[in-house]
């Protein structure tokens, strides 16, 4: 053994009988004395001595260090010395709770016995010293020592004057000495909502922005002027309840500057109203509402914690002074501080809310127009025309002058000339009316300067959210032109641009009484003269454009239709016909008793021009097809079913049973999108012959152009019957049927 080894040894030998002296003079551990005999636990504090429920101040001094934690009236736990920072609930009241459900398991009278002196435990100067104070004047304080911990989860302590140290679990131990003050503060900062705030002042360098509120709505102040929105001030301050505190930097710090919150980078100052509070008798004998006094709270942004800038220093305070603890908020929460003075306005034209508009005057050199909310809709007021009012197109006026928003502000504007219209909207609720005033925008055509009322900052609208405010007075006359009953039609006369011609008739039970009390009746079924089938769908889905007929628009010229135009004509069995003209390419149209032309809607222009021929070209089922060959090119396939239901091709190729499946399902039933002209097709044009053979002798031959025209791309015949297909079918039909 060499003398490095013994002298390893010889240290080791040194330090167990050190250990061991130690252990020796140390209490007896929980897991030893449970070797013994049973732990005897028992309560430090009776509970009328410690009613943990009325806590309401805990001081905690450790070391040159004093914490005071206190409850406020609202039941929220508050740091209020060194510094004044909210608590989160649950760590407070759990100093309370640990302090009042102690539980010894022996006494130790220091430096008897053998016993450990105060020195020993850490006692003679403690380590901690914790006082809880309670609500009621007739409850004496407590006052809590702590000592050491011990190795088995057992900490020592002494409470008041009490001579006796106490051996307890180190709950309260852990609580008060292993733990942060900082770990018991909220996380987050306290809500402060748009409704107790009245006035909110956002300063950052080169701008400071002052709102303030007056019955509820809210006004920048001077310098500034203008409409607030309700909204972009509740977000803002909202934006202060959602900051998570990323940690906890410094607490009283002696130079601001280090952080950047000597001169910082947004300053957001809320002034709240609060009720002054008064005794139960002032109440009684005040008929007034309670005085209000103010607060205010401080949120205040500095400069970025490092190169990154994904962290920034804050502080927020009670009062307009810089907070007295420095934490960090992340950079996303940062930006939503970055507000200009444009982001916040108002960008509404008029704060009235369209419901509650009862009267719209529109002042304009070419034509005024008043216009009236009636139980029964919309009216013109005087000078009226000579035509009812649309309310649903004078809703959407109205609409559109409650929603039409500014894109960007002229501040102190200051418009040339007269305006171009001005608006006045009375509204329910409202002792004046709103005066809009629209003006060009030299320029800039785009947009339009409107100011309201006596406003002094012009918005810039688009043009064409105003659009509606300079339409002749025209597009405002109601739109629904004829009715027919359903039920009382008896003929249709159909004439297409191409000419072809087709008149639906009924037989309709004349009528005995008048409309209003002629019972319902049963008319025969519609027949298409000149053919057994059509499509009856499609003539239903016209008529009932006639429940009422709608103008898309009316026109105020009297350009021509076009000759190759939609001609329809409508006769009723109580004697009514309505000739009706629609030009296909520009949805104009006349009628008779219509004094003016107006627009149809896609729509009805959708539903006239539907083919109302019958649309089924192959009248089969696929149990009646007994052969189809198809011929392409020089490749022919004779396809059929096997007894066993199979698909086989008579030179027995081989096929793709899928797309022969689909071939013969698009078959039976085949029908027709639209009839066309007949057509004939060169030998480069015919991209596949179909011959269907059925079980009953008849012979069908049906061509497909080639897919690769596409003037044609969806043309198939059959026979002298010329047509288009679905896109879906076609690609059916048109598949290849063999495998490779």
């Amino acid at each position: 053994m060499n003398f490095r080894t013994t002298l390893v040894l010889l240290v080791a030998v040194i330090l167990l009988g050190t250990f061991m002296f130690w252990a020796r003079t140390q209490p007896p551990l929980p897991e030893e004395m449970d070797q013994r005999a049973s732990v005897v636990t028992n309560p430090l504090f009776s509970a009328d001595k410690f009613p943990k429920d009325d806590v309401s101040r805990i001081t905690l001094a450790q070391g040159n260090t004093t914490l005071v934690v206190e409850k406020s009236g609202a039941g929220d736990w508050i740091q209020t010395q060194p510094v004044r920072f909210p608590l989160n609930n649950w760590s407070a009241k759990q100093l309370g709770d640990d302090a009042a459900g102690l539980m010894y398991t022996e006494t130790i009278t220091p430096g008897q016995s053998g016993s450990p002196s105060l020195k020993d435990l850490e006692l003679d100067q403690p380590v901690a010293v914790l006082t809880f104070e309670f609500t009621g004047k007739d409850k004496a304080k407590q006052v809590v020592k702590l000592g050491r911990k011990t190795i088995g989860g057992r900490g020592y302590l002494t409470i008041n004057d009490d001579p006796k140290v106490y051996v307890v679990n180190d709950a309260l131990h852990k609580l008060a000495l292993d733990e942060k003050p900082t770990d018991w503060r909220k996380k987050s900062l306290g809500a402060v909502t748009e409704g107790e705030t009245r006035r909110v002042v956002l300063d950052r360098p080169g701008l400071s922005v002052a709102m303030i509120k007056t019955d509820g709505v809210w006004a920048f102040d001077a310098p500034l002027s203008g409409r607030v929105s309700n909204a972009a001030v509740s977000s803002l301050l909202s934006a202060i309840g959602s900051i998570y505190i990323g940690g906890f930097i410094a607490d009283q710090p002696a130079n601001l500057a280090a952080y950047g919150l000597d001169k910082p980078a947004v300053t957001l100052t809320a002034t709240l109203s609060v009720a002054a509070s008064a005794s139960k008798d002032e109440q009684a004998k005040s008929e007034d509402k309670p005085a209000e006094t103010t607060k205010v709270k401080t949120l205040r942004l500095g400069a970025p914690v490092d190169l990154k800038a994904e962290r920034y220093f804050a502080t927020w305070s009670d009062g307009d002074q810089p907070g007295d603890v420095v934490f960090t908020i992340s950079k996303t929460e940062f930006d939503k501080f970055q507000k200009q003075a444009d982001d916040l306005r108002d960008a509404r034209v008029t704060p009235i809310a369209s419901a509650d508009v009862t009267e719209v005057a529109i002042d304009r050199p070419a034509q005024p127009v008043k216009l009236l909310r009636t139980p029964d809709g919309w009216a013109f007021g005087d000078p009226k025309p000579a035509f009812a009012a649309d309310h649903g197109q004078t809703a959407a006026l109205v609409d559109a002058l409650t929603s039409a928003a500014a894109k960007s502000y002229v501040p102190d504007a200051k418009p040339d000339g007269q305006p171009l219209a001005t608006v006045t909207l009375t509204a329910t609720g409202r002792p004046q009316p709103d005066h809009i005033r629209i003006y060009a925008h030299p320029g800039d055509d785009a947009h339009r300067l409107v100011l309201r009322n006596q406003e002094t900052t012009g918005y810039l609208v688009a043009t064409d959210k105003l659009v509606q405010v300079f339409e002749p007075i025209l597009a405002l006359r109601d739109r629904n032109l004829i009715s027919f009953a359903a039920d009382r039609v008896s003929k249709v006369q159909l004439t297409r641009p191409d000419g072809l011609a087709m008149t639906f008739q009924r037989d309709v039970p004349v009528a005995t009484q008048p409309a209003a009390t002629q019972p319902a009746s049963t008319p025969a079924a519609w027949t298409l003269v000149g053919s057994d089938k059509f499509e009856q769908s499609a003539l239903d889905e016209l008529l009932a454009q006639f429940q009422p007929l709608i103008a898309a628009g009316w026109l105020d010229d009297h350009a021509n239709i076009a000759e190759k135009a939609w001609k329809l004509v409508i006769h009723d069995a109580d004697g009514h016909t309505l000739d009706l003209t629609v030009d296909p390419a520009t949805r104009r149209a006349t009628a008779t008793g219509i004094d003016k032309a107006f627009l149809v809607s896609d729509a009805f222009l959708n539903k006239l021009s539907a083919e109302f021929r019958y649309r089924t070209v192959l009248d089969l089922t696929s149990t009646s097809i007994a052969e189809v060959t198809v011929t392409e090119g020089d490749q022919i396939l004779s396809l059929s079913k096997d007894s066993s239901g199979q698909y086989v091709e008579a030179k027995e190729q081989q096929l793709d049973a899928v797309a022969v499946g689909g071939l013969f399902d698009t078959l039976a039933g085949l029908r027709a999108d639209t009839f066309v002209a007949p057509v004939l097709l060169k030998d480069s044009e015919v991209g596949r012959m179909i011959q269907i053979a059925t079980h009953d002798g008849r012979t069908l031959k049906l061509t497909l152009a080639v897919a690769e025209n596409k003037d044609h791309d969806r043309l198939a015949g059959l026979g002298d019957r010329w047509f288009l297909l679905s896109q879906s079918d076609m690609d059916n039909l048109r598949k290849k049927l063999t495998k490779d």
